[in-house]
Parts: C-alpha cells; structure tokens; sequence
C-alpha cells in the first residue's frame, strides 16, 4: 500500500511551517559549500536566458524559499554577465501538501516565477530536459511504502513496533531494501529532468556508520511515539488491530549506504559529499521542543488513522516521556547532517545507461601468463559483490506484437510467474494480468473474450475490463451485498503495466511498479531498424535451456563458423577474435575489436543482447560497399531451464522484401524462419549437454555457483571469450547469480534440459510454429493443400482407368503422379514446422544442414526405443501418506507404470532427483539453523535480564502496602521495550498476582528450552 506523508499544514502553533527552523538552518549552514558547487560544477547552456529550478519535497514553507533563493543567488552570482536571466521555480509535493499557505506566504520581492507542481517525486513530474537545478531537503527519509512482510500478522518478519528502529535485521533489511527501491527511482526521474550538465543538490539528516537507529535522538523519539500509542490503544482510546498495521513510512540510511545507493544507479555522479556542521548543533534538549518538533513532522500521519483526539492524546505522552527520559536522549549518538551535489549525465548515453570507461585489457605475452590475466580479470573467485540488480524492475518484452493473436488470450510465463496476455478492444491496448481468476483461481489464459470486449474466465464466466476491473458475475443477485461484490477490490484481476515499441509487447512484473514503469522506457532497437534501405527478420522461440546458458551463447559471435556451419558461417573462416570490453557495470558492458569484420557488442541488462557486424564489400558493379548486419536478440527468462529467443535482425544488402503484404513478399517470413530455426537447432543439443555438466557441478554443494568457479571450470585463454566471461561477470557480481523468480516457481523440478530427449529439444512446432503467427498460418496451407494433392492423386488414378484412349489413359496417370509426388514433396517440407534433426558431423563442406536429416532420423528411431527398454524402476518421495505404502516424505523404489499411472496423475508422489535431494537437504538444514537461531537469541536475552537488575514499576498508593490496580504482563513488557529495546510477547510472561508494593519475580518463558526470571520492584507514589 503506497503511503502519502504530509507535514501538519497552516500557519498556527501546531503547524510544520512555525517549527521548522532546525531544518531551515542547515541551508544556511551548507550556503557557502551549495555557492562552490554552482560556481564550479554548473555547466549549462543559456539558449533561452531561463533557467528552470525545482525544490521536491517542499512541504508548505518558508524553509523551501531560503533554499530557492540561495540556488538563485549562486546562479547568479556565477553568470554575471548574463543580465538578462530570469528564473522558473517549481514547488512540488505530494498532492495532499498545504499548497495553499505556500503560496499565500510567497516572498512578495521574490525574483522568481512560481508554479506548483503536486504529484510524487519518486516518478517523473516535469518534461523531459527542462530543469537545470534540482533540490530536495529532509524529504528523501520517506518512504513510498511499508514492504508488506512487516505489516502482515502472520509474517515471521512482521514488526509490531511502528519503526524499524529497535527491530530484527531483517526488518531493517526490509526497509532498507524499499529504500534503495525509492532512492532509484527518485534519481532515475530526476536524470530524465534535469539537462545535461545540471545539478542536483541533496541536504538531510543521515546515521554516521555503525550507529544504529534506536542510539539516535530520532530513534529514541520515534519509540516514544510507538509506546505512547500502545498505551493509549490499552486504554481502548484507539483501534489495537489500526495500531498493530500501523507503521511510520520513515528510513534514516547510513551515509555508505545512501552513498552506495547512488552510485549503484548509475544515473549520477556525486560530485560533493560533505557532513555539514549544523548551526544549530544537536536537538536541543528541550522536552516542549522535541515533542512539537515531531508532532508536525508525523502528528498528520497519526491524526489522519486514529483522529485528531487520538493525536493529541498520543503527543501528551510524548511530552511526559521526553521529560523523564531527557538524561538517557542526553546520551544520544550524533546524527549526521550532509550535503551532496550530483552531476546530470550526458544524454548521449543509450538507453539511459552509464557507459563507465575501463582500462583495456593487456595484451597476453604468454598462455600461463594470460591464463592467470583472465583469472584476475575475472575474479570468479572474489567473495566481492557489486550492486544489487533489480530483476523485477524492468520492461521485459514477452512478444512480438504480430505473433500474437487478438481475438484470444494468450498464455506467458515471466520470472516463473503465469500471465495472460490479451488484447482490451475497448481501449485499443494490450493488457496483461495474473493468470488467475479471483473467484476461484482459474487460469484467465483458459478463458475467451466475451460480447463486450472483456476478459472473461470459462470456470464460472467472470468478465473483468481491461484495467483489472470485474465487470460481470454472472451468480450474482441484482441487489443487495451480492450485487455490489463486482465492486469489491477483491473481485479485480491483478494486471501489469504494459507496453508497446517497436513491435514488441514489453510487461513489467510488478504490479506495484506503476510509478516506476510509466519513468522508464523499454530499451529499442537501433535506428537503422527504421530506415528504408534495412531489410528485418524477426522470430521468436521458446528454448529449453536456462537464461544463463542462453545469455552466454549469444555474448559469443566466436561459436557461429562452427556450430552454425553452412548456415550463417563456415568453418573454415574461423580466426583470431581480438575482443576488448570497453566498459561495464550494473546496467551491462559493451565491448568490440578492432579488426574486419568489425563486432561491436552490447549487453543491456537484464535480457538485451546487441551485435553490429560491418563488412567491406567490392562489388563488380556498383563497386566497395559497407555491407551492416544487426543481430539483437531478447533473452526472456520464462522459468527455471525456460527462455524465450526474441531475435529482431536486420540489413542493408540482399534486400528480397517489396512493398505489399507477407503474402506478397519474394521470401515469406516463414521461409526467413527456416534457416532461423536452424540456427537454434545448431545450438541446441550443445547447449543443453553444456547446461546438464553445470548443473551437475552446482548439485555438489548447496554453496556451489557456477559463475564464481567459471574460470576454474572452462578454460578460456583467447580474447574471442571476452564477452562470455563479461557476461558471467555481471552475473556473479550484480545479478545474484540467476534471476530473481517468483515465489510460487518450484526449485524442486529437473531443468527441463536434463530429463527432455533430443526430439522433444528439437521440436519446433511446440516452441515455435505454435507461437509464431505466420510459420502457424503456412503449416495449416501446408496441410490443406496436401490434403488436396492426396486428393487429386485417388481422384486421377482413378479415372486413369476409364477411357480407351491410352494416350489419355498416361496422362491422367502422369497427374496422378506428379500429385503423389508434389503431396510427398510438401510432406517433407512440413518437417521444416515441426521437427528437423540436426547432427553436426553430418555437416561438412560438401552438404548443407539439411542433406542428412534421413540418417539422423533413423538414429532418433532407435534412440527412442532404447529408451523405452530402459529402468523399469522409479525413486519417488511421496507427497501425502499412502496406505500399503508408505508415509509422507518418504523415499521408494516404485514401478514406472504405477508411477506414471497413478501416483504422479494424483498429485501423491514426485520423481526423486538430485536436485530436489539437494533441495531437500537444504531445507532440513536450514530448519534446523533456524530452530538454533532462535534458541541462542533466547539464550543471549535470558543473560540480558540476569545482568539488568530489577525493574521498577510506580503506581499509586493506597492503604498500606496496597496499589491502587494492578501490575499486568503488558505493563511488564512495555518497561522491557522502553527500557531495553526488545520485543516480549505477553502471552510469554507468567506473573503472580500483583496488587501490593513490594519485590517480585516473573518468569519469561523465552523458548521451550529458555526461561528467563526477571525482578519486579513495585513501589508507591
């Protein structure tokens, strides 16, 4: 749930604007370092004499002027000799800020012209290369959203606190983690703002490193806050099941981190990073002061889910609470203030990606020594890590847009995750949702599109529109509560933003990415795909190998003249491939030679793969030429061992393509996918023999990556290897080593490469013509006109023998032959749709691809019926208890056909593998970690408590020794939390009865194996 974070508005003594001056101070504290930065890093061109600034973040004032007008003043001040420039200010915030005092209290001498601009900065809200200067102060500590594990009851991260100050590692790392997620985005908008050469200046409040948030004045504030609420919520003033998903969308980094997070996006470069020395110094230890400091800073957030009442009341607390605790915030560690200037980067760049120039690799002097250069280079086996790479953070294309069939929903996978693919007549878009049904989780790709354009599901007829929304039930009542479930967000489909490029349907796989989406464009194809004098071939493959394998191939153009022989290359052109890769980081490399024919070579990450050969050509006629080949391929990561092949080719000789429709071409696109299937199929059976000797590396050990012993495993000592080991790289250091995949994808499954035979590798017609709308349309003609030449073979045999004639008698005869023989012909061609063999060997100088498929075909023949005599046995794990067979999770030697007849079809058993051995030593293993984990930290907390003493609680005294109420359990642990920072379940704790002062003793059952007493000191007031 995205959360919008306002401060208290208006101009009384309870607004932000009158008790903002602590953070209005650290502009005037950074002026004289923000005065440098203009003057030195601010390189802009003054076409127009405006120049554009925006402040984001800039709640309702005054502090955004001093910070506006001091920007002015160094611009300013460093173009004085440009008399005429005249300044834009924009003010953006969210849409729910105070605009309307920020413009009522606007300085009346102001220089400027204002405008407002409402909307989230973590998106775009300016024009593309409109500003020239861009500032946020104490914004960027927000968050967008609370990451939903903390906020769900039933989470093991969940977080009962309203802040991640006191809390587990993993909570922290879950806030850090939506806190990179915004950061990038802010800064990714921000690149696509500002011009190039412009700046973008950050102030703020940080964490020195190693501090954690709880030593921090806003920490110890903050846990006020939570436990005041807590009491309040005891006292039934608010809503306890409100407070408990109640968390303030607040994430203070440290300073590495915030460093780090901006180098990693890559879409700046920080220029100044200096700790600012407040003017003001620290807080100042003032109860009246921190309380309304943080009251018009979070009060909104408070008010807006427990009302105005609930808010005061909670501050009262806050008050009471600062007041005793001011020795203890007295000893606070320091916080950190600082001010950092980036610069914009240059345009040029493509597709928005930094182009970060390396060192060229040297030049080898021996094998030993440059065997040892690639090991060093490589560094595969560093502990190192470069910056996390995000994999649900991109456009991902799934199609192309003609393959697809808009009269029908399409099924997809992406990430491991189902999708439907559809087309929404409505709005003229293509739309992608969850393949699931909300009603009962039927697959949407199953259903059809109804009367009114719509989605509907074919399990009950669900209609949902092209936006997600449920737009008919058909068992639903015409009034009352069933009549109103098609309004319900429950009833809505889940849908991806989508779009449309280049012929291509691109999807992003979050479908709380909206924001994100609508910043980024899809990568394109080069420009050269656009003219005229380019011809383009596109094609698309589902392939049974993994992303990684796929990947790898295609970052190498050294395999073509070998296993792609008579097809796209020769072995005999095979040399020398002097690669170098120019440049790299989280977002890809780029890399070429520097001979004939030039390779130029680009990998965007996650799945684009560029290639540009250029060939001198000496034609007898029209003379020397620069013949251009593009080779770009999409590498869709679909499943574990599943990947789509979108390759879009193009060039600018051998042009066969005449304006009209595909029927109309001299070379049909499906006559173009034949010798592109060919292509695939000269990989394929390497591929996978390849992939099966990694995976069976990777099973050895849990710990195993293939990516971090790659240079211990192949042996790659030529320069044409540049590009492989680039790529497994970037693998190893930013991608984690394999896609990030949904939750739901089973690990537990064989790769599809280790179990499927050759044939079924080799099958076209399910990983292609199926998927490919023109090859689909030529194999469905292809069986219609055989039908018909069958036909017309019976038909003029038949009449053959009716007249006397003999000479008539011949002819019909020859018909009927050249019908037999044209019915056969086309029969053999259909094989190019369906399955061709593919055996290297067979392949040399004298033949082409196709010349040996017979032989190979009657190896296929008797491979499949070894394979038929083979094991008679199977290795299961049973699922669930079957009687007169055994428990679950046991392992067995069953038959194949009882296997295969009855205990796979029920869902009862899974075929054993090594890899879901390993699996399942793995989680056994991580259980147990777990369980020990658990155990140690109730050890660890047990010795806190014997070495804390007594804690003493007051209460109002009545006669005697007697209380007036009584000492609870949860009074016990709020003393734990405010005191000790931790978390204590209260159905923990067993107290005796307490209604008198004196000493007790409770006891914390911590662990089934860890109890912990802890003394009570109860006195009066």
């Amino acid at each position: 749930m995205s959360t919008s974070f306002t401060m208290i508005g208006g101009e009384g003594p309870n607004s932000y604007r009158d008790h903002s001056k602590y953070q209005g101070a650290l502009v005037e504290a950074a002026k004289e370092k923000i005065n440098e930065a203009i003057s030195t890093k601010l390189d802009i061109d003054f076409t127009s004499n405006l120049v554009n600034i925006a402040d984001f973040g800039c709640s309702s004032g005054p502090n955004t002027f001093t910070a506006v007008q001091t920007l002015i003043d160094a611009v300013e001040n460093k173009y004085k000799k440009e008399s005429n420039i005249e300044f834009q200010v924009f003010f953006n915030d969210s849409s729910n800020n105070d605009f309307n005092t920020l413009f009522k209290t606007l300085p009346p001498a102001r220089l400027y012209f204002a405008s407002g601009v409402p909307g989230s900065f973590f998106g775009r809200v300016l024009p593309r290369n409109s500003l020239h200067l861009g500032v946020s102060a104490y914004s960027l500590h927000f968050i967008s959203k609370i990451p939903k594990e903390v906020k769900d009851r039933d989470s093991p991260v969940w977080n009962k606190d309203i802040h991640c100050s006191g809390s587990s590692k993993e909570v922290a790392k879950l806030y850090l983690g939506q806190y990179k997620i915004d950061v990038g985005s802010f800064l990714n908008a921000r690149a696509q703002e500002l011009v190039s050469g412009g700046l973008l200046l950050l102030l703020g409040s940080c964490r020195p490193n190693g501090i954690k948030m709880f030593e921090t004045v806003e920490g110890m504030m903050i846990d006020f806050i939570g436990a005041s609420l807590n009491e309040i919520a005891n006292q039934g003033l608010i809503d306890q099941q409100k407070l408990d998903t109640f968390k303030l969308p607040i994430y203070a980094p440290q300073a590495d981190e915030l460093k780090q997070i901006i180098e990693d996006n890559g879409c700046f470069t920080i220029e100044v990073f200096e700790n600012i020395i407040h003017a003001k110094g620290e807080y100042p230890l003032d109860h009246d002061f921190l309380t309304v400091s943080f009251k018009v800073t979070v009060g909104g957030s408070i008010a807006s889910l427990f009302g105005q009442d609930g808010m005061e009341k909670t501050f009262e607390l806050v008050k009471e609470k600062t007041q005793e605790m001011l020795p203890q915030i007295a000893k606070a560690k320091p916080g950190m203030q600082y001010l950092i200037v980036s610069i914009s980067p240059s345009r040029s760049k493509l597709f928005h990606n930094p182009l970060r120039v390396a060192a060229p690799p040297s030049v080898p002097t021996s094998d030993s020594t440059e065997e040892k250069r690639i090991e060093e280079e490589y560094g595969g086996d560093k502990e190192e890590e470069g910056s996390e790479f995000k994999w649900r953070d991109h456009w991902y294309p799934v199609s192309l847009v003609e393959d697809l069939d808009p009269n029908v929903p399409t099924p997809f996978q992406l990430l491991g995750r189902d999708l439907v693919l559809w087309f929404d007549r409505n709005d003229q878009k293509w739309a992608a949702f969850d393949d699931l049904c909300p009603h009962r989780l039927a697959p949407l790709s199953e259903g059809r599109l109804d009367e009114n354009g719509h989605l509907q599901c074919s399990y009950h007829g669900w209609s949902f529109s092209g936006c997600g929304s449920c737009t008919r039930i058909p068992q639903a009542a015409t009034s009352g509560p069933e009549a109103r479930a098609v309004k319900s967000p429950r009833a809505c489909a889940i849908k991806f933003p989508t779009m449309v490029s280049q012929g291509l349907l691109f999807v992003w796989p979050d479908e709380n990415g909206w924001d994100r989406a609508n910043s980024i464009e899809p990568p394109r194809l080069p420009d050269d795909f656009d003219k005229p004098e380019f011809s383009t071939v596109t094609i698309q493959r589902d392939l049974f190998y993994g992303y990684d394998t796929l990947m790898e191939n295609v970052s190498d153009p050294s395999h073509i003249d070998f296993a792609h022989h008579k097809v796209t290359g020769r072995r005999d052109r095979a040399k020398p491939l002097p690669f170098k890769v120019e440049s790299s980081g989280p977002w890809g490399f780029q890399g070429a030679n520097d001979d004939s024919p030039r390779i130029t070579a680009k990998f965007v990450a996650p799945c684009y793969s560029m290639n540009k050969i250029e060939l001198d050509a000496k034609l007898p006629i029209v003379g020397n030429q620069k013949w251009v080949i593009w080779i770009c391929s999409f590498n869709i990561p679909m499943a574990p061992g599943k990947t789509r092949s979108i390759v879009c080719s193009a060039r600018n000789f051998f042009q066969f393509s005449v304006p009209g429709p595909a029927w109309w071409q001299v070379v049909p696109r499906w006559y173009e996918h034949w010798t592109s299937n060919l292509v695939y199929d000269g990989d394929m059976i390497v591929l996978q023999g390849q992939e099966k000797v990694f995976l069976a590396k990777s099973m050895e050990s849990p710990d195993y990556d293939v990516n971090k012993q790659y240079t211990k495993l192949t042996f790659t000592p030529t320069q044409a290897d540049r590009f492989v080991l680039a790529f497994r790289n970037w693998l190893r250091r930013h991608g984690k080593s394999q896609p990030e995949w949904f939750g739901s994808t089973p690990s537990n499954q064989p790769l599809p490469s280790t179990v499927l035979t050759k044939r079924q590798m080799l099958d076209r017609f399910d990983q292609h013509t199926q998927v490919c709308s023109s090859c689909k349309g030529a194999y469905n003609s292809f069986q219609i006109l055989k039908k018909f030449l069958v036909g017309a073979t019976v038909f003029w045999a038949a009449t053959a023998g009716v007249p006397s004639d003999v000479q008539i008698r011949l002819v019909l005869a020859g018909l009927s032959l050249i019908s037999a023989a044209s019915a056969y012909a086309l029969h053999e061609q259909e094989k190019n749709f369906v399955f061709r063999d593919y055996v290297h060997s067979e392949i040399d100088f004298n033949g082409g691809a196709n010349e040996t498929l017979k032989v190979s075909e009657r190896r296929f023949n008797f491979e499949v019926v070894s394979q038929k005599k083979a094991k008679k046995l199977r290795k299961v794990i049973l699922k669930e208890d079957v009687t007169d067979l055994g428990k679950q999770g046991q392992l067995l030697d069953v038959k194949a056909g009882f296997f295969r007849n009855f205990l796979l079809p029920t869902g009862k058993a899974q075929l054993m593998t090594p890899l879901l051995l390993k699996e399942l030593k793995m989680e056994d293993e991580r259980i147990e970690a777990e369980k020990q984990r658990v155990k140690e930290e109730a050890q660890q907390l047990a010795m806190v408590f014997q070495t804390v003493g007594a804690f003493k609680v007051k209460r109002k005294g009545g006669k005697g020794k007697l209380i007036f109420g009584s000492v609870t359990a949860q009074d016990l642990v709020d003393i734990i939390k405010s005191q000790l920072q931790k978390d204590i379940d209260k159905r923990l704790v067993s107290l005796p009865e307490i209604r008198e002062t004196g000493e007790y003793i409770a006891e914390l059952k911590l662990h089934p194996d860890v109890t912990a007493r802890v003394k009570i000191n109860v006195f009066a007031n």
